[in-house]
């Protein structure tokens, strides 16, 4: 019985492999992005500055435009910003949920405004990607980089290799822009959360938030706090930020579900009690207190649930409010086994 616990304390959590997952698509990305960083430098310094009255003018608007296109970052997605930017959306969501509480309104002019641009912008970057990706193997096939009273000249000896090059760059990373973008890593983001059983909205979040924020430090140069990361812990830090409430109430319900699943349960709250530390949990048993709204009472409803799991970690020499905040969250919500249970076991430790 005992080596079957271990065995089950060192299998893999389902989240190791999104995990490896992060990283391979962090590492490529930047591959990418080298690629792109390349290909300009090459376009602008060999191609347009040492050839170009020598190449065919089609090939010099060819390397125009997609030199054009890498110095915007439209090819190569500069995957960075966009991680940053749905940071940046997903706190502006928070705050005008938050204004218009309450308040079901339907597509205002600056809500159009913003996805029609967002719309826009995605399809001209799908467009710049397939047209970059297209004129680059159409020139690879026919190479006719040089006319036929050319290919002797001294001056046009380089010119095939020159573009070869420049076109190989190209189409490799429109290749990788796309290998990118294919649904493998969203099956395991979805797959993640099926294992964990987040379901709904709130569940689906917290995987994606992992799979954003993760990435994010990873290329930060965070690289060995994202291989160690697990969604316990990345629920536990949105459970106690003190960003927006959104994310509490996200993070709290990730672990109550997390330590609910019969497979997972022992090994994951393994991995919370190694990440607690006594400002953490005095956090999170202040929760029991939360009265005001109905999500801070749904906070308090999953907050009871967690700390029952941490029930022996509770010491009331260090946590003195926790007495009156589990006596009072008792009193103020419905008698049922759970609660009952929570206060025995507290008062146990």
């Amino acid at each position: 019985m005992d080596s079957s616990g271990a065995h089950q304390k060192e299998a893999p959590l389902p989240e190791d492999r999104l995990n490896l997952a992060i990283v391979c698509t962090a590492i490529v990305s930047k591959v990418m992005n080298g690629l792109g960083t390349l290909a300009t430098i090459w376009a602008t310094v060999v191609l347009l500055g040492g050839f170009s009255v020598l190449i065919k003018q089609q090939d010099f608007w060819y390397v125009t435009i997609v030199a054009f296109v890498e110095s915007i970052g439209i090819l190569g997605g500069r995957i960075n910003q966009e991680h940053h930017q749905s940071g940046g959306k997903r706190r502006a969501r928070l705050q005008v949920g938050k204004q218009d509480d309450g308040q079901k309104s339907g597509c205002d002019g600056r809500t159009c405004l913003g996805a029609a641009i967002f719309v826009a912008l995605r399809l001209a970057q799908i467009a710049a990607v397939a047209t970059c990706i297209v004129l680059s193997l159409n020139r690879l096939k026919k190479q006719d980089y040089v006319d036929p009273q050319h290919k002797g000249a001294e001056d046009h000896r380089n010119i095939r290799w020159s573009l070869n090059i420049f076109y190989g760059l190209v189409f490799t990373q429109g290749i990788i822009f796309i290998v990118l973008r294919t649904p493998v890593v969203w099956a395991l983001v979805f797959s993640t959360g099926l294992k964990y059983r987040l379901y709904g909205p709130s569940g689906k979040k917290v995987v994606e938030r992992y799979w954003s924020d993760n990435y994010l430090a990873f290329i930060t140069g965070k690289w060995r706090a994202t291989l160690n990361m697990n969604l316990i812990t990345f629920a536990k830090q949105l459970a106690v930020s003190d960003i927006a409430v959104d994310d509490q109430l996200v993070g709290i319900r990730a672990m109550d579900r997390i330590l609910r699943s019969v497979e997972y349960s022992s090994p994951a709250l393994a991995k919370l009690r190694a990440s607690l530390d006594t400002d953490v949990l005095g956090k999170l048993i202040d929760m029991l207190g939360f009265v005001g709204t109905p999500d801070e009472e749904d906070m308090r409803g999953h907050a009871s649930r967690v700390l029952l799991k941490l029930a022996p970690d509770i010491l009331l020499d260090t946590f003195p409010q926790a007495m009156y905040l589990i006596t009072s969250s008792l009193l103020k919500s419905t008698a049922s086994n759970m609660d009952v249970d929570f206060v025995w076991l507290a008062c146990e430790s």
